[in-house]
């Protein structure tokens, strides 16, 4: 071989090794988000709407349990703060790893747990997790979100409605409207959590149809003095007024709920039923109703309107964990800074069941966050883990077209 030869191949394999090195480099410096929350969140919500609230976490027996769609497989090699799951024999078994006092945690997932659980069930299931909406597909065959959006009606619903009115279907809800072209708002169809759900949009002083919104009230018997009426209050939703009424159901038992806006003379009205208060599906239905918006239509001409309007308010931060040093030095040292953390931040409407999220978020690796949301009252709260980082939670006021400022802390227990 000749000495040019051999400085070529020695020129070549320098030249890939760099190339590697570089590559090495960029995979280390590349960012990575980690979606192990996302999927510890929504899987965890699952679990509270099957069995309630744990005091110290889901177990896997827990979750096999709640979730039909899960196999002891998915829990293999799956730890928890004192031991691990171990599928022996095709059973699912868990075995203590350390010596220290039992706990009554024992059987509770770890961070690095949910980690393991989210990559069995994505290779079982063979779905690569990239990005968020990966997760939902994921938890989609597993038949979490059916679970976390249970809607009781189905294809086979059929509601008798007035000749003049026309039907649309969308997913689980019922529309109406009294011309064919007059469409529906946009995606209205995640009201629907009770056996029945209706929207309807009307078009004033056409065709016969009431003149406002006090004679359409007239002619539905939801004045005073009616016994259908329970009761009636005014309600103020982004930027519109609206009347929030509760009355008997006609020809079944219960009460029914409806939300009725007037906006450039059509009314929309979003009724639920049953209404009953403080449940699941009630509280979920009247939280949802707060992000209605009715400018996302098709007019009575067919043209298409500009969709929703953004919103201009909501809550945004920087999510750090500390104590990083368990002693604090003077001059301090820089390294003992709280760090930031990256984990899910979630926020729940004053007086909505904890399980309920009305938004989620992710922090970055650089711990920020920011959630848009409708004016109102919520508490904030970073997910931690177990036992630490615990992570305190926050309430907020919301005023319209403002961005609340909200850093939160999450506790590392080194003291």
């Amino acid at each position: 071989m000749s000495k040019i030869t051999i400085i070529i191949i020695a020129g070549i394999i320098m030249l890939l090794t760099g190339a590697g090195i570089i590559a090495g480099v960029m995979y280390k410096n590349s960012t990575f988000v980690d979606y192990t929350p996302f999927f510890r969140l929504d899987i965890s919500r699952a679990g509270v709407e099957q069995l309630g609230q744990p005091i110290e976490g889901f177990s896997a027996f827990m979750y096999l349990e709640a979730i039909p769609g899960l196999i002891e497989a998915d829990f293999d090699g799956v730890k928890t703060p004192e031991g691990i799951y171990k599928l022996e024999g095709g059973e699912l078994k868990f075995k203590r790893t350390v010596t220290d006092l039992v706990i009554s945690g024992e059987e509770s997932l770890s961070n690095n747990g949910y980690k393991k659980f989210l990559k069995n069930l994505s290779k079982r299931l063979d779905v690569k997790i990239k990005k968020e909406a990966d997760i939902t597909i994921l938890l989609e065959k597993v038949g979490v979100i059916d679970v976390l959006n249970k809607s009781f009606v189905n294809d086979d619903f059929i509601l008798w409605y007035p000749e003049g009115w026309y039907s649309y279907k969308n997913n689980h809800s019922i529309f109406f409207t009294h011309t064919e072209s007059l469409a529906i708002p946009g995606g209205t169809e995640i009201y629907a959590l009770a056996p029945w759900f209706q929207v309807s949009v009307l078009m004033l002083g056409v065709d016969g149809n009431p003149k406002s919104v006090a004679e359409m009230f007239s002619q539905n018997l939801w004045v005073e003095g009616s016994e259908f009426l329970v009761s009636k209050s005014d309600v103020f939703i982004k930027d519109m007024v609206g009347t929030r009424v509760v009355t008997k159901a006609a020809g079944a038992g219960g009460e029914e709920l409806h939300y009725v806006f007037l906006d450039n003379e059509k009314v929309f009205t979003l009724s639920h039923y049953p209404y009953e208060s403080g449940s699941r599906d009630t509280d979920n239905f009247e939280r949802l109703v707060k992000t209605f918006t009715p400018n996302n239509f098709f007019d009575d001409k067919g043209d298409d309107s500009e969709g929703i309007l953004p919103l201009k308010s909501g809550v945004f931060g920087v999510v750090l964990v500390g104590p990083i040093c368990p002693v604090m030095k003077d001059p301090p040292d820089p390294d003992c800074n709280d760090k930031p953390y990256s984990t899910i931040v979630q926020v729940i409407a004053i007086g909505s069941p904890k399980s309920s999220p009305f938004a989620t978020a992710g922090s970055d690796k650089d711990g920020k966050y920011e959630v848009i949301l409708p004016p109102g009252e919520y508490s904030v709260q970073a997910i931690g883990e177990i036992p630490f980082p615990q992570c305190e939670t926050k309430n907020i006021i919301i005023a319209p077209d403002t961005m609340y400022e909200l850093d939160l802390l999450c506790d590392t227990g080194i003291r």
